[in-house]
């Protein structure tokens, strides 16, 4: 059975998959996120996470490769994730009492080799959720 790897540097990631049992190892994708105006926030969140599975699954061929992207967007604009602290209380403030939308996507993917040919397997799913209501922060939150 091929091994596991999360295509993520994301503690709360590795944590989901300690958490439901799973026995994997971790690898960081030295790519840099994806940010084009062009692209809906479906879209944008999609292409990173194929991205980072991809820079994974070629460096460690015969393996099941997980990856993952999620975005937030508040009127239709894309909202990067924080630097630091400093940034992301930036961010909560701004969706303080306000709707914004959350799209994740997943992508699993193998790729095997063999002398002379390449053969993969690949499954994306994207989770949209839109209308989500942020509570009104004080300034102590």
């Amino acid at each position: 059975m091929p091994s596991l790897v999360l295509a993520s540097g994301s503690p709360r990631r590795a944590a989901l998959l300690s958490e439901g049992g799973f026995e994997f190892q971790i690898a960081s994708p030295r790519i840099a996120e994806k940010f084009d105006a062009a692209l809906t926030l479906r879209e944008l969140t999609l292409w990173n996470a194929v991205r980072k599975g991809m820079s994974i699954a070629q460096m460690r061929p015969d393996t099941v490769v997980l990856a993952a992207d999620t975005l937030v967007a508040l009127e239709n604009q894309i909202i990067g994730k924080p630097g630091n602290l400093r940034e992301a209380a930036q961010i909560l403030r701004r969706l303080s009492g306000r709707t914004h939308e959350v799209c994740s996507a997943v992508l699993i993917y193998r790729q095997t080799s063999a002398r002379s040919a390449v053969s993969m397997t690949f499954r994306v799913f994207v989770f949209a959720a839109s209308a989500i209501q942020q509570s009104k922060l004080t300034l102590q939150e």
